[in-house]
């Protein structure tokens, strides 16, 4: 249900960025028409107030109502779209609805899933957004049992195709990293906890490979050698905020990154097979050969 509603929200928005100073007859129109309603259900006044409350509490993107001629629109900037987690979730969404809409192309459109997890999504940015004190009930992969904690939902964080909450846990005194699709129930405390102003989820993580971040592995340049004919898919899609390309070769490129060598930059970089060489640090070229090697031995190659 909460992310059905959370669809509703995005096609709102939507619908209303893409047909500015919309009636609401004509939002009500425009959503009897929606496959989203499937049911054929009325958008009523009241329901479409609400809606618009949500969407602004929730979301921080607010519907403006021009009282001259009674329609509605949306000033969509960068103080409405208050942080890039925010845009990511709204253009998750809107993906979806997009697709949704493309109705009778079966076989024809093709979205990649991701984990579950979004039910919880809801919940989790308006207990963000109002600072509220968590008991969070969790299954971790690595864990036989589920285990509850007492944490102050910090931020949200969409990678590698799943839902993240950063969060600190109070028994600890530390940050930690939960994936939503692990999350089996969340409960309000009723307290409520003092954000810290220079908190930045997109600061924290912006020398991270993806959502490890180690305290014990500092940030370090690093130089990989790419194949001319994989490295035109590193310009269209960096590996990393931090890329550079600082050499161009006829046969190859070298591009330099700033972040922490974790497991799942391995990952990344083994996944290129032989068109990714790492030139420096020695350090994490000799991980890399030591990831082959263990290959090697599986595979009994000689």
């Amino acid at each position: 249900m909460a992310k059905d509603l959370l669809k509703r929200y995005v096609w709102l928005v939507d619908t209303i960025h893409s047909h500015p100073h919309s009636t609401l007859a004509e939002i009500q129109r425009r959503w009897y028409d929606s496959s989203l309603n499937d049911d054929g259900s009325e958008l009523s006044a009241r329901t479409f107030l609400n809606h618009r409350r949500q969407i602004g509490l929730l979301l921080g993107i607010y519907i403006e109502c021009d009282k001259r001629t009674n329609t509605y629109y949306i000033e969509l900037d960068d103080s409405t779209f208050q942080s890039h987690q925010t845009r990511t979730l709204i253009n998750q969404f809107s993906l979806g609805v997009t697709l949704s809409e493309a109705g009778g192309q079966k076989g024809r459109i093709s979205f990649e899933d991701i984990p579950s997890g979004e039910q919880h999504l809801e919940t989790l940015i308006k207990v963000i957004r109002e600072n509220k004190v968590i008991e969070l009930t969790y299954q971790s992969y690595w864990m036989k049992d589920s285990s509850t904690w007492v944490i102050e939902p910090y931020a949200l964080k969409f990678s590698q195709r799943r839902w993240y909450l950063v969060a600190r846990r109070q028994d600890c005194d530390e940050l930690r990293t939960y994936a939503l699709d692990r999350i089996i129930s969340i409960n309000p405390t009723g307290e409520t906890f003092k954000m810290p102003k220079d908190f930045d989820v997109d600061e924290y993580f912006s020398d991270s490979f993806g959502i490890i971040r180690l305290d014990d592995v500092a940030p370090e340049v690093i130089r990989i050698k790419v194949t001319n004919n994989q490295a035109v898919f590193f310009r269209s899609l960096p590996l990393h905020p931090s890329q550079r390309e600082v050499i161009i070769k006829s046969d190859y490129s070298v591009f330099e990154y700033h972040l922490r060598p974790t497991y799942d930059f391995y990952q990344a970089l083994l996944s290129h097979n032989v068109n990714v060489e790492v030139l420096l640090p020695e350090h994490v070229r000799e991980k890399i050969k030591e990831y082959i090697e263990k290959m090697n031995r599986i595979y009994k190659l000689k």
